[in-house]
């Protein structure tokens, strides 16, 4: 069982150029099995739409290509996992939040949210199973702070 946290926009403050929204997402797999299964499916994908080896799917870039976006979503609704999304909307009430408190607060939903998740397949397994989290090649010590601290707590 695996959690993989990727993020969306940036924590900058949007009166010095950021984005207006920063979105945190958290997928939960089952098994090992599962995260190859879904990983082999995306390699073919790539392969099958002459797409680079290293080519990441970004909903935001494929309103052009339709069917790029329907074989992504076939393959990953032929696996089992859960999701879980927080969006912050850095105009409004959180205009003037610091890096941390984005962090804080959309990776404690995302850990609180999984929870049950967690318990379910651990109450499955008859025992504590360890969750790694993979983060998406972030660097920010800050972040990955927060990642472990909310996920650790669980």
């Amino acid at each position: 069982m695996a959690t993989f946290i990727d993020e969306s926009g940036g924590v900058g403050l949007v009166s010095h150029g950021g984005w207006p929204y920063f979105r945190l997402a958290a997928v939960w797999v089952p098994t090992p099995v599962a995260a190859d299964g879904f990983r082999t499916a995306v390699k073919t994908i790539r392969e099958t739409q002459t797409l680079g080896l290293g080519y990441e799917f970004k909903y935001s870039e494929t309103h052009s290509v339709p069917q790029r976006r329907a074989a992504f979503y076939a393959a990953a609704l032929a696996h089992q996992f859960r999701f879980v999304v927080c969006c912050v909307d850095k105009i409004g009430q959180w205009r003037s939040a610091s890096n941390a408190d984005l962090y804080d607060a959309t990776t404690m939903y995302l850990a609180t949210t999984l929870r049950p998740v967690y318990r379910q397949a651990e109450a499955a397994a008859g025992r504590r199973v360890p969750e790694p989290v993979v983060v998406d090649d972030n660097t920010d010590p800050k972040f990955l702070a927060a990642v472990d601290y909310a996920f650790r707590g669980l």
